[in-house]
């Protein structure tokens, strides 16, 4: 088998930044800010639990979580409403972050190698290219592959195809790192790619056994791990 790699392409959420834990943060946030201006019948605690339960129900990319927490709770109020908004974007904003291993790696990638660099995501294309602008990662990017504007969805493996095809990398001499065995993993090597999972302890990082490891080229908890994995096969400078 060809070792070399020409290209690594990653997922976004949870992979190179703690969506999970940032908009858990968010979502907390809006509670008690509902709270100190008269919510009722809810601790800050009781209220997040409430409203995972909608976010789960209605997905996260719905434009309405609040009301539906209003609506459930019995005390529908616009001011409530725009006081969450207001808050839960204030700290998506202030806080999102690269996970602390990213940066260097996307440095040394871009500095050492010839290795192209891709994004294939889920999600929103609008909400997803504020996240890549919001952390800095648009000069280290060139290829970005959303979902929304493609018209695939993980875990089809034609959107990974779909990415290959048009940077014009052939399957074998790429890597996908995502954080997500079933919508990341394994999609990507059903599109014959290298895989590496990473861990990052968010919402969808699960053991993995042994029969499903045979898909995981490369099993890291950051990715100074996986460069020092693959720094010796990575495309060189030209």
């Amino acid at each position: 088998m060809d070792d070399s790699i020409d290209a690594i392409f990653f997922d976004l959420d949870d992979t190179l930044f703690d969506a999970t834990g940032l908009a858990e943060k968010a979502r907390h946030a809006a509670i008690e800010a509902m709270i100190e201006k008269g919510l009722e019948g809810v601790t800050a605690d009781s209220g997040y639990e409430i409203l995972k339960e909608i976010v789960d129900e209605f997905g996260s990319n719905a434009d309405n979580h609040f009301n539906l927490l209003l609506k459930r709770l019995d005390q529908p109020s616009v001011k409530l409403v725009s006081i969450a908004v207001i808050t839960y974007h204030t700290i998506k904003v202030k806080d999102i972050k690269l996970f602390p291993d990213v940066f260097g790696f996307l440095l040394d990638i871009k500095n050492e190698t010839g290795c192209r660099l891709g994004i294939i995501t889920d999600g929103l294309a609008i909400k997803q290219y504020e996240k890549i602008l919001r952390l800095g990662l648009d000069p280290f990017f060139p290829d970005v592959f959303i979902s929304d504007e493609i018209g695939i969805r993980k875990p089809n493996p034609k959107l990974f195809t779909w990415a290959l095809e048009k940077t014009e990398v052939a399957p074998a001499r790429s890597l996908y790192v995502g954080d997500r065995f079933d919508y990341d993993i394994v999609p990507a090597k059903r599109a014959c790619m290298k895989t590496c999972l990473v861990h990052r302890g968010g919402k969808h990082d699960k053991p993995i056994d042994d029969t499903s490891k045979k898909l995981i080229d490369f099993e890291v908890r950051d990715l100074g791990e996986l460069w020092k994995s693959i720094q010796g096969v990575l495309k060189p400078r030209a």
